[in-house]
């Protein structure tokens, strides 16, 4: 039974896979990238120091030529995006959150990764972050929720650690202060918030498991 178990609630880590798939697409699209950077316009290749993930999305590198690594980071954007919206579809679920709040965290969280996927565009860039990070805000109030819920404080205060660094982020992004630090900051980040995700999901999974929910 545990085994039959296991098998039916391997859908609850797709949020991990889909995590670790986009990582992959990332390293993948920053081997693609032509160069150009805000420290160095000429540069060759992606810098891990001074690219933002963006560079990736952008028609044209900095550098001026054509991005090759475009249609990967999409790719890579699309992957994240779903694997968000499905970890936070099946949280408040999982944590048996009250229904609203479940609501809330799976209206709020999958909008704001179905925003967050036009950066590729290019236009507005500024207000889809805002919108995102808005929306964001709500699903992370449920997620927090459901961490407080079922006492699991580590994951907890790895999530506000997590809410430092990103308003560290807005920061330096808005007052300009420390700019030339924003790229490594964001890749700090993303790593940092990505595992948060991870672990959270795996925790998740094994609730599931021994539970043997559906």
């Amino acid at each position: 039974m545990s085994g039959q178990s296991g098998k039916a609630n391997i859908q609850v880590l797709v949020p991990l896979f889909g995590i670790l798939l986009f990582a992959a697409i990332y390293l993948t699209a920053a081997s693609l990238y032509p160069g150009g950077s805000q420290a160095d316009t000429a540069a060759k290749g992606f810098s891990w120091l001074h690219n933002y993930w963006c560079n990736l999305l952008n028609e044209h590198a900095i550098n001026g030529e054509p991005n090759t690594a475009r249609p990967v980071a999409i790719a890579g954007m699309f992957i994240l995006a779903l694997s968000m919206s499905v970890f936070w579809f099946q949280f408040g679920r999982l944590t048996k959150l009250e229904k609203a709040t479940q609501r809330l965290i799976r209206f709020s969280g999958i909008i704001s990764m179905c925003t967050g996927f036009f950066l590729f565009t290019g236009y507005h860039h500024d207000a889809i972050i805002n919108i995102t990070g808005l929306l964001a805000a709500f699903a992370f109030a449920g997620t927090f929720a459901g961490l407080y819920k079922m006492r699991w404080r580590r994951l907890f205060w790895f999530g506000i650690f997590n809410l430092v660094l990103i308003a560290l982020n807005n920061f330096i992004y808005y007052t300009g202060g420390l700019i030339a630090w924003l790229p490594i900051v964001q890749k700090i980040t993303f790593f940092f918030f990505l595992t948060w995700i991870c672990l959270i999901d795996i925790r998740l999974y094994i609730l599931a498991d021994q539970k043997n929910l559906p």
